[in-house]
């Protein structure tokens, strides 16, 4: 096949960023068949059609200050070995590519170093045609703060989104969380939701209920970096 030419390349990356977006709007697929649609458009991204290998140059990696150095080898364990609650399946492969890109945007290892010495867990939750996505996987919602807009502050702060409601919920599909906290999320409608525990999700009063007040209730937020893919 001829070489694609870089306009070639860049209108077929938007019809795959378009068809990711189509996939996650699917509200017929159940949240596995989603997955196996955007692993179908992510191996495609990643075929030789879109690898100019004329280009290729191998440069050896300068390392990265000791701090994000031990934080890439805490990402690649719990990147291969998830934790108790909850289950997704990894491999070597694919943990190769994802520190690459990690390495080459120390901005994004800041915010995932934030992430982690915040109580948080942040490992890849999934990818798309142009980066991978980091959510914080821990047990509970981290950073316990019971108002939204301070734990919208801190998130800001900090350079990091609160997880969308329709991400929380394709998490639920693969562990379990927030059995005993309830987290702050942004929705397709702007409005504010507290999820989790054992009875589902639910959306937040804007009276905060006497249970909190008593501080029976603990609020927590989760953060989201998107990192973005390195030319294969």
């Amino acid at each position: 096949m001829k070489k694609l030419t870089e306009q070639e390349k860049g209108l077929l990356t938007d019809l795959l960023i378009a068809a990711t977006e189509a996939v996650d709007s699917l509200e017929s697929a159940n949240p596995e068949r989603r997955a196996e649609l955007k692993s179908l458009l992510i191996k495609l991204e990643g075929s030789d059609v879109f690898v100019n290998h004329e280009e290729e140059i191998n440069h050896e990696e300068e390392p990265l200050v000791p701090e994000y150095e031990e934080l890439i080898s805490t990402l690649k364990e719990r990147f291969l070995n998830g934790e108790a609650h909850y289950s997704i399946y990894r491999d070597t492969e694919t943990w190769m590519k994802v520190e690459k890109a990690l390495r080459a945007d120390p901005e994004s290892l800041e915010k995932l170093r934030r992430l982690e010495n915040s109580f948080g867990a942040p490992n890849l939750f999934e990818e798309s045609v142009i980066d991978y996505v980091f959510v914080d996987l821990a047990a509970e919602s981290p950073r316990t703060n019971p108002h939204y807009y301070d734990a919208s502050n801190e998130a800001i702060a900090m350079g990091v989104d609160f997880i969308p409601l329709e991400l929380y919920r394709r998490m639920l599909a693969f562990g379990t969380f927030d059995r005993h906290t309830k987290t702050h999320l942004d929705s397709t409608d702007h409005m504010t939701y507290l999820c989790g525990d054992h009875r589902g999700l639910h959306r937040r009063k804007e009276v905060i209920d006497p249970a909190q007040q008593m501080g029976e209730i603990k609020y927590g937020w989760r953060g989201m970096v998107k990192v973005p893919k390195t030319k294969s």
